[in-house]
């Protein structure tokens, strides 16, 4: 809710919903997830999305604003972390990271990162090479990161530098991949949500294609409209 960009932004309204509810109501149907957890700061700020999240039932955590990373394994440790229906038989424990600026976070993507993760041997898999801008290889707003808990764990320990980033130990120090890339899905456009002007588009995508649909039908409809 403290964005300095666009402050209040998670709960800024899309077709007549908060942001935060697009993006949670869309990975309820993805298929490889079995729980979704919020973690929030414990900044006053934030007590709104509380109201949100009560009235859907959606779990949550509070817990350091600054200090993300100790928040993200605190949510992970109490809520016994979100867990693939494949890994409940491994005792794998896998967690799933989307941010709450990505309202058009595609479920089909979420699905096909899950299963690359889990057949790859990797510590971290994200949907386009992390190590690059991912605007840069696909469109910016469709981030997706797979990571076991495992791995959040050695972060959560090891990190003394960059604990406002929950990932950076990961990427840096453990085995990572990428799922392969689609030439189909190479756009460099923005469409995560960080000013008004994203915010504007997102709004536009959202009145033209309704709640169902994914990044190639986002593209189509750029495209036909000649956004890029």
């Amino acid at each position: 809710m403290s964005s300095t960009r666009l402050p209040g932004k998670v709960l800024k309204d899309i077709a007549g919903k908060p942001m935060l509810w697009h993006v949670i109501t869309r990975l309820k149907r993805a298929k490889s997830l079995n729980n979704i957890i919020v973690a929030i700061s414990d900044n006053p700020a934030d007590d709104p999305i509380v109201d949100l999240l009560d009235d859907m039932k959606v779990n949550y955590y509070r817990g350091s604003e600054n200090d993300v990373l100790d928040r993200y394994y605190r949510a992970a440790t109490l809520f016994g972390t979100v867990r693939t229906h494949e890994t409940i038989s491994t005792n794998e424990t896998v967690i799933v990271r989307i941010t709450s600026d990505c309202p058009l976070i595609d479920l089909k993507m979420v699905d096909k990162t899950v299963k690359y993760f889990l057949n790859s041997g990797c510590d971290y898999v994200s949907f386009g090479d992390i190590r690059q801008p991912i605007s840069t290889v696909y469109p910016d707003g469709f981030d997706i990161e797979v990571f076991s808990f495992d791995a959040l764990r050695q972060a959560w320990m090891s990190e003394t530098i960059n604990r406002e980033h929950v990932t950076t130990y990961i990427i840096e120090n453990l085995r990572t991949g990428f799922v392969p890339y689609d030439s189909g899905l190479r756009q460099p456009i923005r469409l995560s949500v960080d000013t008004g002007s994203d915010l504007t588009l997102i709004r536009w995508i959202f009145a033209n294609l309704g709640n169902r649909f994914g990044i190639r039908d986002v593209l189509r409809l750029l495209k036909e409209k000649n956004e890029f």
